[in-house]
């Protein structure tokens, strides 16, 4: 599977910045799905979980909030905001 460039960021650090397999993002209304050589596209992102695969292993993002921009130049940039972490 061709790989994809995608940086996923907060205001407070950058999350993951590295070349990954698929993206899938919670996108308003329905999840999208994003490979190498995706239309460009610009999306508003709702409560959910980003889901990427970097290598073999599958990671999972859990959001607040963001924003997604698929360039035509085979980069992808995600700005979110994490959902708080539940206090045990």
């Amino acid at each position: 599977m061709k790989k994809f460039h995608v940086t996923i960021s907060s205001p407070q650090k950058v999350i993951f910045d590295g070349e990954i397999e698929s993206l899938t993002v919670p996108a308003t209304g329905e999840d999208i799905q994003i490979l190498a050589e995706h239309m460009p596209l610009v999306s508003v992102l709702e409560a959910g979980e980003i889901m990427y695969i970097p290598e073999k292993e599958e990671k999972v993002l859990k959001i607040a909030h963001g924003v997604v921009e698929v360039k035509g130049d085979r980069k992808v940039m995600v700005l979110v905001v994490i959902e708080e972490e539940e206090e045990t």
